[in-house]
């Protein structure tokens, strides 16, 4: 019986609590709107996330609770063996790897997003800095999809003339829980 009542601490010690994104940007059109997963980035002015599961059984997979990532902005919450990593391209534009293939372009960077000290209505707030001197982020509409906006981290190679181009704040990451958002995030 003690041995039960220790695993299950265990258990309850190591729960991850996912978050969700959104843009904290006061003042500015994209302030609150919430950042769903599709095509390995992150955008404004979806529905919900692009994903999908394997089972041909639907009750074996997750219920869609929405784009959710680790704590640290280094993962997707999915449930898939060896997990999504997110990302950021020499270009700026924050991607998460393919499902179980952590490969990513030459010279992208990881674990670029830190804490922001101050939070904003209580939640955690994170920004990128590479270590070298480029920090914040930005939302970027195109022409051809005008709603939908892309989230860019502002490195070295970033170009604010990519399009309609807005400077965030931060990234607002509110708890939604230990359950995984997805089994995998396209």
């Amino acid at each position: 019986m003690y041995y039960l009542l220790c695993l299950a601490l265990a258990s309850l010690a190591s729960a991850q609590l996912f978050q969700s994104v959104s843009v904290m940007a006061p003042g500015r059109r994209v302030h609150e709107m919430q950042l769903h997963a599709a095509d390995k980035a992150f955008h404004t002015g979806l529905s919900g996330p692009f994903t999908s599961c394997p089972f041909s059984n639907i009750l074996q997979c997750p219920m869609i609770l929405g784009t959710l990532v680790l704590p640290t902005m280094t993962g997707m919450a999915s449930l898939v063996p060896g997990g999504q990593t997110i990302y950021v391209q020499t270009d700026g534009q924050v991607r998460f790897s393919a499902a179980r293939i952590n490969l990513f372009p030459p010279g992208a960077l990881e674990n670029t997003f830190v804490d922001v000290p101050e939070s904003y209505n209580g939640e955690q707030v994170v920004e990128f800095n590479d270590g070298e001197g480029h920090t914040g982020l930005a939302i970027c509409f195109n022409d051809t999809s005008p709603t939908i906006g892309t989230l860019f981290a502002k490195t070295a190679s970033f170009d604010m003339g990519l399009g309609n181009c807005t400077e965030i704040d931060g990234l607002t990451l509110k708890s939604a829980g230990n359950v995984a958002g997805a089994w995998q995030y396209e």
